[in-house]
């Protein structure tokens, strides 16, 4: 909602020239690599009053550049777009300028200038870039999980058969789903090794003892 109400106080600012003979501009920051415009505020119609005008960039400890630089030759338009500047000859109280891909060299003050204008009324606008500081969670695609054993007991005879626990796949010819149906079947037949462990112990400790109680 304050957004919109945001890009609403803009367009307001946009359309409407600026009282005293003040000359503005506005442009809104992004990440490097984004896409911006630059607004330049005119206290008059240039379309009517047909007076050439100029966008300039102010880099640190260099003389300003002139990106639009447009003037009127038999009522109509010619401009000088730099390049990474783009201008679609529409003016009114004020201009649009465009710069497709925003570079770190194109940040600093602009300033837009209506020929005749005093300096007095002009006023800069900063352009700077907006770094992200909230980056996502990395999130690790592997699954550690406990190996298991898979018991199978049929006619006094124990077979156990050490299988490897994967992303996708428990068991060869058991598929891997996260539905409680599944995983109910699934923990029937594979249990913890601590378990199998313990019931490994217990069988061959009954053996042992079964052996020593007929050898006696």
């Amino acid at each position: 909602m304050c957004r919109l109400l945001g890009l609403l106080a803009i367009a307001i600012l946009v359309a409407l020239p600026l009282e005293g003979g003040k000359i503005g501009c506005n442009i809104p920051p992004v990440p490097p690599g984004g896409s911006t415009s630059l607004t330049c505020l005119f206290s008059e119609d240039v379309n009517v009053s047909k007076k050439d005008f100029t966008v300039y960039h102010h880099p640190k400890d260099r003389r300003p550049d002139g990106v639009v630089d447009c003037l009127w030759l038999n009522g109509a338009l010619k401009c000088f777009v730099r390049s990474g500047f783009m201008y679609d000859y529409q003016v009114s109280t004020n201009i649009t300028v465009k710069i497709p891909r925003v570079f770190e060299n194109q940040t600093g003050d602009y300033t837009c200038q209506v020929f005749g204008s005093d300096a007095g009324d002009i006023e800069k606008c900063t352009f700077t870039l907006k770094h992200d500081t909230l980056y996502p969670e990395t999130v690790s695609s592997e699954k550690l999980s406990q190996p298991v054993v898979n018991i199978n007991i049929e006619k006094g005879v124990l077979s156990d058969n050490l299988l490897e626990s994967k992303p996708d796949n428990l068991a060869e010819g058991l598929p891997a789903s996260s539905s409680s149906s599944s995983s109910s079947s699934s923990s029937s037949v594979i249990v913890p090794v601590c378990s199998v462990v313990s019931t490994l112990i217990i069988f061959i400790v009954a053996i042992v003892v079964y052996k020593l109680h007929k050898r006696y």
